[in-house]
């Protein structure tokens, strides 16, 4: 029934009040740590762009560079691993919540759409300077510079979609209550539902 939907809801609700967010303390100052950001889908993107980034500085460290194709490859590398894991630690030490979060808003856009250009021209410059060279050259050494394009051209994709993600949440960044909600705060042992 409706009353039995209602009532899990609100011990959802009151369980995740209970958690969220966790306070540790170190060495006498309490930090807010967001427990639930890191299992949530926009934690696991970010931890796949990480993982991305990782892998495609390996592989294009292993691969011959012909230009500047490479030096350019690892140093966006290198970026997007830095940034995506400054962002993780961002979001689970909660530092974004010291920020207006219209302003946090328009920096990570903007960090998302100057990562997708550059992680795009880099797998660009993989696939045809490095990857293109040596096929007609010498085959064998024309797969790790493939591999190394395919996965910034997947790390491309997947900053896209971290991108439309934080977009689709854009109402979240500029919701002003026009009611005093902390005045109605209950605390969270207890339901805010009708007992019969």
């Amino acid at each position: 029934s409706w009353y039995s939907k209602a009532a899990k809801m609100s011990n959802k609700v009151d369980y995740y009040l209970e958690i969220y967010p966790t306070t540790l303390d170190v060495n006498g100052r309490n930090f807010l740590v967001d427990t639930l950001f890191l299992p949530s889908s926009r934690g696991l993107i970010k931890v796949f762009e990480i993982i991305l980034c990782f892998i495609a500085m390996l592989l294009i460290a292993s691969s011959q560079g012909v230009e500047e194709e490479r030096s350019f490859g690892l140093f966006v590398s290198f970026l997007g691993l830095s940034c995506s894991f400054s962002l993780l630690v961002a979001y689970v030490l909660m530092l974004n919540s010291k920020m207006s979060q219209l302003s946090w808003f328009i920096i990570e856009c903007i960090y998302y759409v100057i990562m997708t250009i550059l992680l795009l021209v880099a797998g660009i410059g993989m696939a045809v300077f490095c990857a293109g060279y040596w096929s007609s050259r010498n085959p064998v050494w024309s797969t790790v510079p493939s591999l190394a394009a395919g996965t910034l051209f997947v790390a491309t994709l997947v900053f896209i979609v971290d991108l439309l993600t934080i977009i689709r949440y854009f109402k979240r960044y500029t919701w002003r209550p026009s009611f005093d909600y902390s005045a109605q705060s209950v605390p969270t042992n207890k339901s805010t539902l009708p007992t019969n």
